[in-house]
């Protein structure tokens, strides 16, 4: 017979075989080589378990054996080499399998272990590979065991195939058969249904149910209930011994308080949202249960947190990877691991009811986390524990205090629940013999732990730690501290992926000193004293022993305390009528009584010391236990009828606490506690923060967002209740509205923030209303309302800690591309800026009442996004990256964004790749681009009654009147000049968010919160920027004629790490300043790793302050004092010269006192009036302005103020304008938030002037266009200085290469050689073809081997044109035709030769050529469309040459015959850079 390894046709031969042996020996035998069913996943495992006379010996496992098939495919060889579980010994096995009549499969097996050969015949008899008996008892008849269909719920795979799970295929897939003992199920008859059930009582059902059962049989047994006394929260618990075999399963908690009342029938109506959820849930938590009794533990605490399985939490995957990821990505299975485990795990501990809980490999203390580890929780959070004194004795319990504290300066929301059985928190306690031993609780429960909000440390707002206590005295494994000696103990705080280790502490347990010391300690240390107090006390006859020796040990003079402790802790189970089953199983049924209340006289004396000691003696570390023992003794003293002697312990317990320094907050939710115990009216205590927050952080999970109904239908809403909302969108807007005015209205009327919450709950579960939209106008009532602000409200910002990711762990290779920006666009602190600003700056859905501020919202909606754009191009310039290109209407944007899994959202879905906008959308855009350039030709706008309205001209009496109506039209703000104008900005938004989305979902672009993580935000935004800077280019502003009389110099301006100025600064001597050879340091930047959710990385600047020195340029007139505006810019070097990219740092009254020659004003960045400005800085500010309320959630995130910079260090310039603040007229500061960007509360905007100002329109300087440059030097009140940004990129560790080459010098400039200004007017030319530009050589300012070309210009309609088949060559003396090579001029994106070029100019790739003074060259291309413009057509010159007509001429040809034209000043190429 011969053997191949092909797998044998139609015969299936894994699965578990049994036979005997010589010497009494036995073998049972598992082979997982080919699937035993469709879902079953092979592991290609060979396992197995040896007995001597029926007792388990050993057992062993083979992974990945040698398996042959015979030509015949009726037998099968396997052989391979394995271990022994939990030992070194190895294991090699031969199997021959063989396939007889009918369905007989028989196994022939040699097995060797250290050296000892052992052969047995096993014939097979379960295709699984574990065979196990369950019993589930209930409590009502009501009660059914889940059936889900994995299609039941729009959540899942969507490979997934659809079908019916249940508790048993779930384990079949395993390879378990679980087998339901239908004569064995019964059912509990609970004489009071409506009380929940202990831990206590349900565990004396399990001990009853399993008595007497045969120790070799595989059984779980279970009880399914409705009410759980312990938690509302908690859906199952295992509630047994060090064993493992019972579990409970409660039906009325959590989200199983939804399920259908029956199991539902094909033939049955839809269930609702809320139901399919229950009856997943429940099936989850079935599964999940029963695994816990094959001594399965849960995934995430063993080091497998992302793990898709039956013994995960939802919840905890979710946190980690998005709301409801886990079961879009759950297939219904145990992972690999649990499988090898439930299938070939060792007898001793995969058999129910025999393994130690937990005890699955001996235990190790984890190391400490590295506190330099950027992810390390150690940065944010300290994990601590203390005990309350150093020595105790034998039997006494040991408590121990777990302590998360803040230590960040952000809130950060923590998981609670502390004591082990939750398994959140391990305790690791190391034995006087060194043995280290995991703390496995007694009782496991799953528990969602609630969320707490820890506030950045010693804050005012709320509690910065959160604390429980941890009795340690008896475990699954018997007896924590038994023996005398020296113990150390370490704990873990886990969520997730996170840990957190804590200190060690060290505690001495003396020996127990006594009368009758071995009598008291050896019946103190059996097990049914531990699990007596485990179980929280019962009133089962079983336990009548344990009850008298701890009451005794209590009353008795020397150990009277610490018993006493113990006593209480089993006051659960007299605190109310105990249930318990009274007889035997019959028909089905058991019988259960309920216990008539106990005399509890002995159990309250036995507790006396224990209340004296804590009372008297206790310590802080006390106050938590000293808490439970009083709240403990007024359970039972309200049941024994003894209301007043419990309160006056509550009291005089609470007055002791307080006394010990406790926290009034702590005080008062013990209060709480009592009063809810007491059936007595609690006083509702009002945390406006945590309401707040609620309400932002509300999910309606049982809702479909598929749903289409209708809202209000009254009301006649134009959304859904399915249906994303967008501030952008008109309609949304107005519908918003109604919601907002009755917020509004309902707390003007009561004067009480708490109706309007009670409002706020309403409609949010109601479903009446979208319920975004319900968090939008709730948004706008805590930002503007001053009820709210009075009461504290804040709109909620993201501090979830960012979570460790390996897509943020690779530095990019290649060129840079978009995704190097997305550290900047993801920042969750600039994400905020822009979602908060526009809910600041609103418009239309506010009540009239509260728009003062609104007054000048069209002009600082186009400057606060003009400022983005400028710090954007500077960020992508440092990246190497070109400046933003404005978004055509028509072009097809091949990029899309796609942001996960660093960033998802329910709602808002990355942006397909490929896409463009229809026709209809681009007709209707480009009549509104037309309708907006009328605007800038006429300077008129037309309003709802055909009115012409004036925006420039003498007849306009403020600088801002013109760009603040004409900001409203393009963004807009209104619908009351829709008819004319649209609505451009607003629109653009909903077009980008809808393009290639299903129905109700919507593209990052479609939200305030989202819109600028995605790259086209920019684009757009670049493109409705160049209609303001159209209009800004029709106005200018005369600088020289209102200067104030005050002189500084580029000496005079500098920027210092250090908060004072150098030594000799302030030096002034005579009428000038001593000393002039002082200059700016560099700017300190850091790119590290992201430090919230959704985020890139961060970047981050060292703190920096302004030292700026003024003197009067009058030096006769020192009589009145001078009230100045200092206004603080910076600028990358090579644009300083281009107005719009000057980014505005600071703005703030100096007033120069009288008598004063000079002065020396110092201003630290921390008070930029640009910056989110922290209330708590305000003091040291200089500003003398009179300071009022501002958005102090609003404004520029400070960690963003100075652009990243490059690592060689980036150059740049620091300008320092004064103006006059008897003109300005700013004369206020806001106590918090950004002044410039955001306004302040009730207020008008603080400046008179155009916001931007002077780089706000093209200059003048005594009645003549000027530049930056030129500017600088003819007025005294401005100053130019140079320093540069240095940046640390530390997100990958160093970088692996310099960054990209700067172009930063000026070699070539059309303006100087076509003597054109950039105030020349422009005229079309209606050119297109092939045109050749010269660059003549008398013009050329500098050499250099390799340069970059610049474009500018406008096009038809004042867009853009494109351009293609761009090249540069060196001139043949006196011809039109180029000599020697010609370079291509290549441009980033696109297809890499064409590309479109906006009126704001872009830069060229790098072209490696040599450029040289003297010599004249021609850069020659291709007008696509629309043809580019004319710039001053008087100054004519032979500058161009031209094909006019579009004829198809070679590039290269001879252009003697074949140009048209040559005089004119088309104007295309503006620059030319060369590498300094």
């Amino acid at each position: 017979m011969s053997y191949t390894v092909d797998p044998p046709k139609g015969f299936q031969f894994s699965g578990s075989y049994r036979g005997d042996g010589a010497d009494s020996e036995s073998l049972e035998l598992r082979i997982d080589w080919d699937p035993i069913s469709e879902h079953a996943k092979s592991l290609h495992v060979l396992s197995g378990d040896v007995f001597v006379e029926g007792k388990w010996q050993f057992s062993f496992f083979v992974k990945k054996p040698a398996v042959e098939t015979s030509d015949e495919s009726n037998s099968i060889k396997i052989s391979g080499t394995g271990k022994v579980w939990d030992a070194k010994s190895k294991v090699n096995i031969e199997v021959a399998v063989v396939k007889g009549d009918g369905e007989a499969i028989n196994a022939t097996v040699n097995l060797t272990i250290d050296g000892k050969q052992r052969s047995f015949t096993c014939p097979r008899y379960s295709k699984f590979f574990r065979t196990v008996s369950m019993e589930i008892d209930f409590t009502s008849d009501k009660l059914y065991l889940p059936t889900y269909n994995t299609h039941m719920h729009s959540s899942h795979p969507p490979l997934l195939a659809s079908r019916d799970v249940n508790l048993f295929s779930a384990y079949a897939d395993a390879g378990v058969d679980l087998q339901l003992d239908n004569d064995e199920c019964t059912l509990v008859c609970d004489p009071d249904p409506n009380t929940a059930w202990t831990n206590s009582e349900l565990y004396e059902i399990q001990e009853k149910e399993l008595e007497g059962e045969d120790s070799k049989k595989w059984k779980i047994w279970g009880v399914i209930t409705e009410k759980y006394a312990h938690s509302s929260s908690i859906v199952g618990a295992m509630f047994d011994t060090k064993t493992r075999q019972g579990f409970g399963l409660f039906t009325n908690t959590g989200l199983l308080s939804n399920l259908p009342a029956r199991l539902p029938k094909p033939s049955d109506p839809e269930l609702t949202a809320q139901q399919k959820l229950a009856l997943r849930h429940y099936l989850f938590s079935a599964v999940h249960e029963c695994g816990h009794a094959f001594n399965l533990q849960h995934c995430f605490s063993l080091g497998r947190p992302n793990s898709l399985t039956w013994m995960n939490y939802a919840s905890a995957y979710n946190r980690t990877n998005g709301s409801d990821a886990f079961f879009k990505n759950f297939e219904f299975k145990f992972d690999e691991v649990e499988l090898m485990w439930l299938r070939h795990g060792p007898y001793n501990k995969v058999k129910p009811g025999e393994g130690n809980w937990g005890k699955l490999s001996p235990a190790a203390i984890p190391a400490t986390i590295d506190p330099d580890d950027p992810d390390s929780w150690e940065r944010l959070l300290s994990f601590d524990i203390r005990l309350a004194k150093k020595k105790y004795l034998q039997m006494e319990p040991v408590t121990l205090e777990c302590r998360l504290q803040n230590t960040s300066p952000h809130s950060i929301f923590v998981e609670t629940g502390f004591s082990p059985q939750y398994d959140i928190v391990g305790v690791y306690v190391t034995r006087p013999s060194g043995e280290v031993e995991h703390v496995d609780s007694f009782k496991s429960q799953d528990l969602i732990a609630p969320n707490k909000q820890l506030y950045p440390r010693g804050s005012t707002d709320g509690p910065d730690r959160h604390s429980e206590l941890v009795v340690l005295l008896y475990e699954a494994d018997g007896f924590v501290f038994k023996d005398p000696g020296s113990y150390t103990i370490a704990a873990t705080y886990k969520s997730g992926s996170k840990e957190l280790v804590s200190n060690t502490v060290t505690l001495e347990i003396a020996p127990y000193k006594g009368k009758k010391v071995q009598a008291i300690l050896q019946r103190f240390f059996q097990d049914d004293i531990g699990r007596y107090i485990a179980i929280g006390g019962s009133r089962s006859a079983r336990y009548d022993e344990a009850r008298e020796f701890l009451e005794n040990l209590a009353l008795s003079n020397t150990d009277g305390y610490w018993a006493g402790a113990l006593v209480a802790e089993t006051f659960d189970a007299y605190a109310k009528d105990y249930k318990l089953i009274k007889s035997a199983k019959q028909g089905g049924k058991v019988d259960v009584e309920k216990l008539s209340q106990p005399d509890y006289t002995k159990l309250i004396q036995a507790t006396d010391a224990a209340l004296k000691y804590y009372k008297t003696k206790g310590k802080k570390e006390d106050n938590l236990l000293y808490t439970q023992i009083v709240l403990q003794r007024a359970k039972l003293l309200l049941v024994a009828n003894e209301m007043d002697k419990a309160k006056a312990e509550v009291e005089d317990a609470l007055n002791n606490l307080q006394r010990r320094g406790v926290k009034l907050l702590v005080i008062g939710k013990i209060r709480k506690t009592w009063l809810e115990m007491s059936n007595q009216a609690v006083p509702e205590i009002f945390d406006a923060k945590a309401v707040t927050n609620n309400i932002f952080q509300y999910q309606d999970t049982n809702f479909d967002p598929d749903d289409t109904a209708y809202g209000d239908r009254n009301r006649e809403f134009t959304l859904t209740l399915g249906e994303v909302f967008s501030q952008f969108n008109e309609k949304h807007l107005a519908a918003s509205t109604l919601i907002v005015n009755e917020m509004f209205n309902l707390a003007d009327e009561t004067e009480d923030l708490k109706s309007v919450i009670d409002y706020v709950y309403e409609l949010q579960h109601g479903r009446m209303y979208n319920q975004d939209m319900v968090k939008f106008a709730f948004a706008l009532f805590v930002i503007h309302h001053p009820l709210a602000r009075k009461e504290g409200l804040r709109y909620p910002e993201n501090t979830t800690p960012a979570k460790p990711s390996p897509f943020l762990e690779t530095r990019p290779a290649g060129p840079a591309d978009e995704s190097w920006m997305n550290y900047w666009r993801n920042d969750s602190d600039f994400v905020y800026h822009h979602d908060h600003w526009h809910k600041v700056y609103v418009g239309q859905s506010l009540p009239s009442s509260t728009g003062t501020h609104l007054d000048r919202q069209g002009e600082l909606f186009g400057y606060m996004h003009q400022q983005m754009l400028a710090r954007y191009d500077a960020e992508r310039h440092a990246q190497g990256l070109p400046g933003v290109i404005p978004y055509e209407f028509d072009e097809t944007e091949p990029e899309g964004c796609d942001l996960r899994p660093i960033y998802t959202h329910p709602y808002y879905q990355p942006r397909p790749a490929g896409m463009k906008w229809d026709d209809n959308n681009i007709r209707q855009f480009r009549q509104w681009d037309y309708a907006l350039n009328r605007v800038v030709e006429t300077g008129q706008i037309i309003g709802p009654d055909m009115e012409r309205i004036n925006l420039r001209g003498p007849q306009v009496d403020s600088a801002y009147f013109g760009p603040n109506y004409y900001g409203h039209i393009v963004e807009a703000t209104t619908s009351t000049f829709y008819t004319y104008y649209g609505s451009l900005h607003n629109m653009g938004h909903g077009v980008f968010g809808s393009i290639g989305q299903p129905p109700r979902r919507s593209s990052y672009m479609n939200s305030t919160a989202t819109a600028v993580r995605d790259p086209i935000f920019f684009r757009w935004h670049k493109r409705v920027d160049t209609y303001i800077n159209r209009f800004s280019g029709t106005l200018s502003t005369e600088l020289a004629a209102d200067a104030p009389p005050v002189r500084i110099t580029a000496n005079d301006v500098i920027i210092t790490s250090s908060t004072f100025p150098p030594d000799g600064f302030g030096n002034f001597q005579g009428s000038d300043w001593a000393f002039h050879n002082f200059s700016c340091e560099d700017v300190q930047t850091e790119l590290g790793p992201a430090k919230f959710e959704g985020e890139f990385g961060k970047l981050t600047h060292k703190p920096y302050t302004y030292h700026i020195r003024v003197a009067r340029t009058d030096p006769s007139d020192i009589s009145n004092p001078l009230y100045l505006t200092i206004r603080i810019f910076i600028c990358p070097a090579d644009a300083s010269e281009e107005r719009r990219r000057w980014i505005e740092m600071d703005k703030f009254r100096f007033i120069l006192p009288a008598e004063s020659l000079c002065s020396v004003i110092t201003r630290q960045d921390k008070h930029s009036s640009v910056i989110r400005r922290n209330p708590n800085e305000v003091h040291g500010d200089i500003d003398s302005s009179t300071t009022v309320s501002g958005f102090c959630e609003c404004g520029w995130p400070y960690s963003m103020l100075f652009p990243c910079g490059l690592a060689e260090g980036e150059p740049y310039k620091l300008c320092v304008f004064i103006s006059d603040n008897t003109i300005d007229q700013q004369g206020i500061r806001t106590h918090c938030g950004s002044l410039s960007y955001c306004g302040a509360q009730g207020q008008k905007y603080p400046d008179k002037r155009q916001m931007g100002y002077p780089f706000a329109t093209p200059i003048l300087v005594d009645g003549k266009s000027v530049g930056v440059d030129q500017a600088v030097s003819r007025l005294r009140n401005m100053a130019v200085a140079d320093f540069r940004v240095v940046n640390t990129d530390v997100r990958y560790g160093p970088p692996t290469s310099s960054p990209v080459k700067q172009y930063d010098k000026v070699a070539w400039y059309a303006q100087d050689q076509l003597n054109i200004s950039r105030q020349s007017p422009y005229v079309a030319s209606g050119w297109t073809g092939v045109l050749r530009v010269l660059v003549q050589g008398l013009a050329i300012e500098a050499s250099g081997n390799s340069i970059v070309i610049q474009f500018e210009g406008r096009g038809l309609g004042n867009g853009g044109y494109v351009i293609a088949n761009a090249n540069i060559g060196k001139r043949e003396p006196s011809t039109l035709n180029i000599t020697g090579p010609s370079y291509t001029i290549e441009f980033e994106g696109n297809d890499g030769t064409s590309m479109t070029i906006p009126e704001g100019g872009v830069k060229s790739l790098p072209i490696q050529m040599p450029f040289e003074e003297d010599e004249d060259y021609f850069v020659t291309f291709q007008v696509l469309r629309p043809s580019c413009f004319i710039r001053n057509p008087s100054n004519t010159g032979q500058t161009l040459y031209s094909q006019n007509g579009g004829r198809d001429v070679a590039l290269l040809s001879n252009w003697v015959s074949a140009y048209d034209r040559s005089l004119t000043n088309i104007y295309a190429v503006s620059k030319i850079f060369v590498s300094s």
